[in-house]
C-alpha cells in the first residue's frame, strides 16, 4: 500500500498551535493523480487538522476519476508531522464514512454526523482517503473541501 501526499501534506504548511477557540477555519486542497500513482486501496494524505479542531463538513471533489470510483474518508495513523517513514494506515475505528462517490467530476459530502462522530484530539492530524480503484494516467484529480471548527 502507497501514500500519496498532497502539497499541505508535503510542505507541512501548519503549526503546532490551534485556532483560537470558536472559530470555523475551511481548507481547500487539490491533489493530481495524473501520473496514475495510485491504486485500489492505496492512500492519499489530503490535509492536515489541527489540534483542538473537529470536523464539521467535508466535501470530496472527484475529477477525471473512473466511473464507479468511490473514496473512503477518515484519520490516518499517526500524528500529522510523523517521520515521513513510519508506515501510515486508516484502520476501520479512524474512519469517516465510505462508499464517497468520487466518480468523474462529481462533487459528494461526507455526512455531518459522520463528521461530528471523530471527536476532537490534542494533536494535529491528517485527513485521508483510500480509493475503491486503481487511478490510471491521465488527467485525474481529487479535491477535499473541508470545514472544522477549533474547540
Amino acid at each position: 500500500m502507497a501514500l500519496k501526499k498532497s502539497p499541505i501534506e508535503l510542505k507541512q504548511q501548519y503549526s503546532t498551535s490551534s485556532p483560537s477557540k470558536g472559530f470555523k477555519i475551511v481548507q481547500l486542497v487539490t491533489i493530481s493523480l495524473a501520473q496514475g500513482l495510485t491504486a485500489a486501496n492505496d492512500l492519499i494524505a489530503l490535509g492536515k487538522m489541527p489540534a483542538n479542531c473537529r470536523p464539521v463538513a467535508i466535501e470530496l471533489i472527484g475529477g477525471g476519476l473512473p466511473a464507479g470510483s468511490t473514496a473512503t474518508v477518515g484519520w490516518l495513523t499517526d500524528q500529522a508531522h510523523a517521520d515521513s517513514n513510519v508506515v501510515r494506515t486508516m484502520p476501520a475505528e479512524n474512519e469517516m464514512q465510505s462508499g464517497v462517490n468520487v466518480a468523474a467530476n462529481t462533487a459528494t459530502k461526507v455526512s455531518t454526523p459522520s463528521c461530528l462522530k471523530m471527536g476532537v484530539a490534542d494533536y494535529d492530524r491528517t485527513i485521508g482517503v483510500k480509493l475503491s480503484a486503481d487511478v490510471p494516467p491521465g488527467a485525474a484529480s481529487l479535491t477535499m473541501l473541508m470545514e472544522y471548527a477549533s474547540l
